[in-house]
């Protein structure tokens, strides 16, 4: 009489199996296993087929607690009577059920740490495909639940989605995802946020983007209810790249003696950061004295009028975004505005105009919020988190995996993995009452 109890730890169907047989030899577990021939219409015809001969297939796995379990499995092959066509027994569901449920349990909860499939099927010695089947079969039920003011932000997308930047919404209190999307053009953007129902978009009240009109153009027309605002890095960075163009074509004219072009060549990033957070920070000259980094970026911008000015203008602004309040933003903005654009500069003009016809909107992000300035900076984490999934992960060519292996490792407590609902149904939570709205603020 064999004995069948491996097969119930691997989910194995008794009645598919001829015979079993376990060995040990030394520290691995060997498993043979022999499948009856009880597959005999032919896929192809659905003719009457005969036994032409096994053959073997491993599965490697953990089981008992073992440290390699080796299952050798005897697949019958056929042959077809009729379209004389040869195939093999189908084992599919045996390679992704021979684990026990306990240690597909524990594959599961280690895919939301970052750790790449490939480490994964090393630590449980299975194949990698094995282990993407598993992450596959997950559904997943992202639970959270959407804020009054939200982020929405792009990142690069993979190899073979929809758009070249994926879309990601993420609440500004307490960083958690929302949703991510497989493409941030405008005809997208406005099919997916049709399908919310009006009395959610209603319930955000601030919504923060970068300067991408796609962005604007949605919350202008989605969200009725909802202030926009720019985020500081994003219209900030139109000033800085001004300041850094001015000071290249400085440091480019060879005509110009400048003191000191080698260091700030070296150092060129110090001439577009905020003074605050350099002061502490020495360089030592050629003749043996320190001198502190802002007295030396200093010296040197002095030795051009244009750059002067940026400078100190831009040092200004970094000022005024720490210490402004919401009242006084508005005309505050404009003033920059109007020195820029009456500044006789050609980069800054420009800069002064970008900045005008966002003025509201720049505005808007001295606005606070739960104690915290209006600003993209929890979306850019959870980006941080994305890069980081597609680094470790050496790429991802499947837009759902990617998105799911996001969500699974950025919102964690709140994306159960193994929890199926209605395709077709999605539970929000808004001031504790649950409403039943379609499924499309979380896709698995």
């Amino acid at each position: 009489m064999h004995n069948y109890s491996i097969l119930n730890e691997l989910n194995i169907d008794p009645n598919n199996v001829k015979s079993v047989e376990e060995l040990m030899e030394g520290d691995e577990h060997l498993v043979f296993i022999t499948l009856k021939a009880n597959q005999t219409r032919c896929p192809y015809c659905n003719g009457k087929a005969k036994l032409k001969e096994y053959k073997e297939e491993t599965i490697r796995t953990k089981i008992r607690n073992k440290s390699i379990t080796n299952v050798f499995i005897r697949k019958p092959r056929y042959v077809c009577k009729t379209c004389h066509k040869t195939y093999t027994q189908n084992i599919s569901d045996i390679a992704i059920n021979s684990l026990s449920n306990k240690t597909i349990s524990d594959i599961k909860e280690i895919f939301r740490q970052k750790i790449s499939f490939t480490d994964i099927a090393k630590i449980y010695c299975l194949p990698k495909t094995q282990i993407i089947r598993i992450f596959d079969s997950m559904k997943i039920e992202n639970n959270v639940v959407i804020s009054e003011a939200i982020c929405i932000d792009e990142f690069k997308n993979c190899k073979n989605a929809l758009g070249k930047y994926a879309c990601i919404i993420v609440n500004f209190d307490n960083h958690e995802i929302v949703d991510i999307l497989e493409d941030r053009t405008l005809p997208y953007l406005r099919q997916y946020f049709s399908r919310i129902p009006l009395g959610v978009r209603n319930f955000v009240k601030y919504i923060v983007a970068d300067m991408y009109d796609g962005y604007l153009t949605i919350a202008r027309e989605y969200f009725p209810n909802a202030v926009v605002a720019i985020d500081p890095f994003h219209y900030m960075r139109y000033l800085t790249d001004a300041v850094q163009r001015i000071r290249k074509d400085l440091l480019n004219n060879r005509d110009i003696d400048l003191p000191d072009r080698t260091w700030i060549g070296n150092h060129w990033q110090l001439v577009t950061a905020d003074r605050k957070t350099i002061e502490n920070l020495y360089s030592t000259l050629s003749n043996g004295t320190k001198m502190s980094y802002n007295d030396r970026i200093e010296r040197f911008v002095r030795q051009n009028d244009k750059l002067n000015y940026s400078y100190l203008l831009l040092q200004d602004v970094f000022y005024d975004l720490k210490h402004e309040k919401e009242s006084t933003a508005y005309d505050t903005i404009q003033f920059y505005i109007d020195k820029m654009k009456n500044s006789g500069y050609e980069e800054l003009i420009s800069v002064g105009k970008t900045w005008e016809n966002y003025h509201k909107e720049i505005s808007n992000s001295f606005i606070i919020f739960k104690g915290k300035r209006l600003s993209n900076g929890p979306v850019e984490g959870i980006n941080n988190t994305e890069k980081t999934v597609i680094k470790f992960s050496y790429g991802f060519k499947d837009y759902k995996r990617l998105r799911k292996r996001v969500l699974l490792i950025a919102n964690k407590d709140k994306v159960k993995g193994w929890v199926y609902t209605h395709p077709n149904q999605l539970l929000i939570s808004i001031f504790g009452k649950t409403l039943i709205y379609p499924k499309i603020w979380s896709r698995a």
